[in-house]
């Protein structure tokens, strides 16, 4: 399958006068930038951060934590999300990678612990981590209470760039390569 595209700009292209060599330049272009645009990197340097998170959620009883993270922000194929807990609200932080899920739960006993996550592609900068609780009044979750009744499950926050509305199971990174309205890259 081609991906050619004429037109593309790269230096020297208005010097070249040969047609067949001009298409042949313009065809390798198309092909790394699209290249460059499945594994989210761009050309020019360092791939943008996403946006930080829209919030992060978090349940815990009997002895478990169930979180779930909100990313209503328009981002690209290949987005992965991180948690961090700690007994301190400034760390030090055990990292938890979810990989495109946006969903968690673990038991981690009768403690209390501060959250915080973030999301990041694989060929950029972490977005700005968000605490539950918020940065200025960051909130522990205890893990302890009463045995009955368990906690109640949450609806799916989704994954990758699937909508964040709980009805797209089995989505993964994601089947469209963004979500939102344009390619944040």
């Amino acid at each position: 399958m081609a991906f050619s595209q004429t037109g593309l700009r790269y230096d020297g292209r208005n010097e070249i006068v040969d047609p067949a060599i001009k298409r042949a330049l313009d065809h390798l272009a198309s092909q790394i930038a699209a290249g460059l645009k499945q594994v989210n990197a761009t050309p020019g340097g360092a791939t943008p951060a996403p946006p930080q998170i829209s919030s992060i959620t978090v349940v815990g009883a009997n002895g478990i934590f169930k979180a779930q993270i909100q990313d209503n922000n328009p981002v690209n194929r290949g987005i992965e999300y991180f948690l961090e807990y700690s007994a301190n609200p400034g760390g030090p932080w055990t990292v938890v990678s979810l990989g495109p899920s946006r969903d968690w739960s673990a038991h981690l006993g009768n403690v209390s612990l501060y959250f915080q996550a973030y999301s990041q592609y694989a060929t950029s900068d972490p977005s700005p981590p968000l605490q539950f609780g918020g940065a200025s009044n960051p909130t522990a979750v205890p893990g302890g209470g009463a045995i009955v009744p368990p906690a109640t499950p949450q609806m799916s926050a989704g994954s990758g760039t699937a909508p964040s509305n709980g009805l797209s199971g089995g989505s993964g990174y994601g089947k469209t390569p963004f979500r939102g309205s344009k390619s944040l890259l």
